[in-house]
């Protein structure tokens, strides 16, 4: 799927609208539960998982992060709770009633169909109500946002030379690794982790979509794409994060860098090597505050 630039306004963010408005308005018993479920405080961090079968895993998460992976929103659209709800970890472990989950449809490359509320979000949503007598309300506030363009110097980026569309179906074998442990980037792949100047984002044709949805992670901002790229590209991004950002969750294949970063600001590495420039300006955007929480009890 392709995106014009005067019809993608940060579609990530149009699907939280709908997302928050239809939960928002679902009360909790409507909502699918899991059948068991274990919540206990941790020390260990580590990645949200969902196996086939209806299972959630969270390994040590903030509870602002699980309300973000419920409600499909970025942390910066949910405003409010007490300071414990982005320090203090949880371990989640549960599984939905036999047959109440479809099986997994073949993986989409789509970001707007990544970020849809599906089955097990629902369910962690009831789980989060439960279990931490969460109440939330949504709001529409304006918050800065950047308009993403081609930069006056024009394009850096470079055409992948296969354009034809990306299939949707899901990888059955995990991708092969190079002799560092990063995998080996494939057609509609991409990466973003520590690197030498500080943090680095590799593409291996991939959509504008997808690079937005990458942006808009890294400054804690909205990304309207204005620049009229439909094609799929292949690019390395080298910047060092500055006070422009918030810190970017980095994936397990790519530890950050120990040393201290020597690359240049993102808005910079931007145009001296992609081409594009970032305009600040504001935008509407759906939020959920939190009206009241609790730590849970001991399982």
């Amino acid at each position: 799927m392709r995106y014009a630039s005067d019809k993608l306004v940060s579609v990530v963010a149009a699907l939280a609208v709908a997302a928050i408005a239809a939960a928002a308005q679902a009360p909790t018993a409507q909502k699918p539960q899991f059948e068991v479920a274990s919540v206990k405080p941790t020390k260990l961090r580590g990645p949200i998982d969902t196996p086939p079968g209806g299972r959630f895993i969270a390994v040590g998460n903030p509870l602002r992060t699980l309300i973000g992976f419920a409600y499909r929103v970025r942390s910066f659209q949910i405003i409010g709770g007490p300071s414990w709800v982005d320090t203090d970890l949880w371990e989640i472990q549960a599984k939905a009633e036999e047959g109440s989950v479809p099986a997994p449809q073949p993986r989409s490359r789509s970001i707007a169909d990544a970020m849809k509320v599906d089955a097990i979000a629902l369910m962690l949503q009831s789980l989060l109500e439960d279990r931490f007598q969460l109440k939330l309300r949504h709001e529409t506030r304006d918050f800065p946002a950047y308009e993403l363009v081609v930069a006056k110097g024009g394009l850096k980026m470079r055409l992948d030379e296969d354009q034809t569309p990306l299939g949707t179906g899901g990888r059955s074998t995990p991708p092969p690794r190079l002799p560092n442990g990063l995998p080996v980037l494939t057609r509609g792949m991409s990466r973003i982790g520590g690197g030498p100047r500080g943090m680095q984002f590799e593409a291996n044709a991939i959509q504008m979509d997808l690079f937005v949805n990458t942006l808009a992670n890294a400054t804690n901002r909205t990304i309207i794409d204005k620049t009229g790229l439909t094609g799929l590209y292949d690019f390395k991004l080298e910047w060092a994060p500055d006070n422009l950002q918030a810190p970017v969750s980095l994936t397990a294949d790519a530890p950050p860098a120990a040393s201290a970063p020597t690359g240049p600001s993102l808005t910079t590495a931007l145009e001296e090597q992609l081409g594009l420039r970032l305009v600040s300006t504001k935008a509407p955007l759906e939020v959920l505050v939190i009206d009241s929480v609790q730590k849970p009890s001991e399982n």
